[in-house]
């Protein structure tokens, strides 16, 4: 008897998973609500000999595991399919990124939406492996959207749902380090859009500016809809037709997404060889920057200003102090601030559960928030600038194809982060694309910075040795190993300095190309 585990089943597609699943009397179906008492269309399902209600909150590694405990009482130890469904679209669906009532309002949405979203689905994953691992099929399917699609996003102009579309972006990230991980073992993790779907997350808004705003997308969406298009399908449909795709999926398929601070020095040291560039360099700690004070000591085009990339109140001070210099404007801004987290842990083999939580939330915060947070800080200053041009620093592992061909399986944290900060250029490409901005995701290809030195602990080593060997085999005829950050720099800045609005909103390499990350 095939048996299913669906996470966030007490209504809409989940509850539709159930229904269709549980119709075959072969099938073994176990439903996981936070609230089962309160889910009474689920309990109607739960007389079903075939299914099993179980209480479990997929943002509490405590209840997943007693729920895993639960069906592997049942199934012997074995599970063949999990359906990972649970997410939330966040408190301001309607909100643009640079439009929440306060920066705080938009860390504690971005902080939920990640939490039950991405980490959701990661503790989900964790704790069923174990059965998962001695099923006979052994299929993981996470549901995300359209609106996690950057190249749909932008043709159509989505720039809302920030919160939603960005953390979607990481699911497919995290199914990709899954299945790199166990790309030898017979499973296969999808990541799938079930489409426009007639759910609770789709009824119209409240609020009549809301409304307008839905309206504007429709009429967007309106334009670029296949021929004969009808409008949302019913749960029903959208399940149908997500099964019928995991029934003809193999491992084949696994992964895929169906329907550090010295490249900073070298962006001062490159920027401020020129004396008609004023350029501010933005530091947590000037203090302790010592190369940083050391390079800037004889320069009078450079100015050191302390700024917390993840602390609202001091990018605005940061903001201040650049306007006070150049009367209230500021012609680029090069977001490059990041950290790696745990580098080379897979996605399921942290210590604990809290852990991983812990590592993929300050990763997130950093290299995403952190991001938006100092973009939105400096928006005044580049609406009134020259060039209006946002570099944004990301990397290969933001590339889910890269990726899946190179079978990486680890830094899952500082990978999901990477994958979503495309998302965010995107969305301010969009919100910006009449006001002469460019919005650049970059990556600086591979560089010689702390980030990617050589791992000490022997089987960090191995893992590192094994991911070189990986990309060893992508890598160009004549290539020559990683780049000095200088040259990484004038790379880049070659490919800023010739962009024009036209390219708001593109991921490109160093290069100048997609895909050409080496």
């Amino acid at each position: 008897m095939p048996s299913y585990v669906v996470a966030g089943a007490s209504r809409g597609i989940g509850l539709e998973f159930v229904s269709h699943l549980s119709s075959n009397s072969e099938n073994t179906v176990f439903a996981l609500a936070r609230n089962p008492d309160g889910a009474k269309e689920l309990q109607t399902l739960g007389i079903k000999a075939n299914v099993h209600v179980l209480k479990a909150d997929i943002t509490d590694p405590g209840s997943l595991k007693a729920a895993a405990e639960a069906v592997g009482n049942v199934t012997g130890g074995s599970l063949d399919v999990l359906i990972n469904n649970g997410a939330i679209a966040g408190d301001y669906p309607w909100t643009t990124l640079d439009e929440y009532p306060s920066e705080e309002e938009l860390i504690a949405d971005f902080r939920k939406t990640f939490d039950t979203n991405v980490l959701g689905a990661i503790l989900a994953t964790n704790a069923f492996l174990p059965l998962l691992k001695k099923g006979h099929t052994k299929k993981v399917l996470s549901l995300s959207t359209g609106l996690a699609d950057p190249a749909a996003v932008f043709e159509v102009g989505h720039k809302y749902a920030v919160a939603y579309s960005i953390t979607k972006v990481g699911v497919e990230m995290a199914n990709i380090k899954y299945a790199a991980k166990y790309k030898n073992d017979g499973f296969t993790f999808l990541t799938i859009s079930p489409g426009i779907v007639k759910t609770d997350m789709n009824l119209p808004p409240e609020k009549p500016e809301d409304l307008v705003r839905l309206q504007e997308v429709s009429a967007q969406f309106a334009t670029i809809a296949p021929p004969g298009f009808a409008g949302p399908i019913s749960p029903s449909e959208s399940v149908t037709a997500m099964l019928k795709v995991l029934d003809g999926t193999t491992p084949a398929d696994s992964g895929k997404f169906l329907s550090g601070g010295m490249s900073q020095l070298a962006f001062v040291e490159h920027l401020s060889a020129s004396p008609e560039k004023t350029v501010f360099a933005l530091v947590r700690n000037p203090d302790g920057a010592r190369e940083l004070q050391a390079l800037v000591k004889d320069k009078t085009n450079v100015h050191i200003v302390k700024g917390d990339m993840t602390e609202p109140a001091s990018l605005e001070a940061a903001a201040d102090a650049v306007a006070r210099l150049t009367a209230g404007t500021l012609d680029v801004l090069i977001n490059n601030g990041a950290i790696a987290g745990d580098p080379w842990r897979a996605i399921d083999d942290y210590a604990s559960p809290q852990v991983l939580i812990d590592d993929f939330r300050r990763v997130f915060e950093t290299n995403v928030i952190g991001v938006i947070l100092t973009t939105n800080a400096f928006l005044p200053l580049l609406r009134r600038g020259a060039l209006k041009r946002v570099l944004t620093l990301s990397s290969g592992q933001g590339d889910a194809s890269a990726v899946l061909s190179t079978a990486n399986p680890y830094s899952p944290s500082y990978a999901v982060s990477k994958t979503a900060l495309e998302m965010v250029g995107v969305k301010y490409a969009i919100k910006y694309k009449d006001e002469g901005f460019t919005f650049l995701t970059i990556c600086p290809g591979p560089v010689k910075t702390g980030m990617s030195a050589a791992a000490t602990d022997p089987e960090d080593a191995r893992r590192q040795n094994e991911i070189s060997a990986g990309i060893a085999k992508l890598a160009p005829p004549g290539w020559k190993g990683p780049l000095k950050p200088s040259e990484s720099v004038r790379a880049m800045l070659a490919v800023l300095e010739r962009s024009t609005p036209a390219d708001s909103g593109k991921f490109l390499s160093h290069k100048g190309k997609r895909g050409d990350w080496l």
